[in-house]
């Protein structure tokens, strides 16, 4: 097999070929408790999953500037 003139391979690494959702919830779990003193159920976070990191954040914080902060902390 010859490399037909390729310049990468890209693979998806996460979710296919590391499954990733444990490490996902820490780094939430940890965000949360962090800026609200609490951790919300992790059932609300993996509704969100494929959404970009600050929608998703923004879910959770009272303004923008904690939103920012807690991605920050994630």
């Amino acid at each position: 097999m010859t490399n037909a003139g390729w310049k990468a391979v890209l693979f998806d690494l996460d979710g296919t070929l590391a499954d990733t959702i444990e490490l996902i919830l820490r780094s939430f779990r940890h965000t949360m408790r962090t800026h609200l003193g609490e951790v919300p159920p992790d059932e609300r976070f993996l509704e969100t999953i494929g959404i970009p990191l600050p929608t998703q954040l923004r879910g959770f914080a009272r303004d923008e500037a904690e939103a920012e902060l807690m991605r920050l902390t994630y």
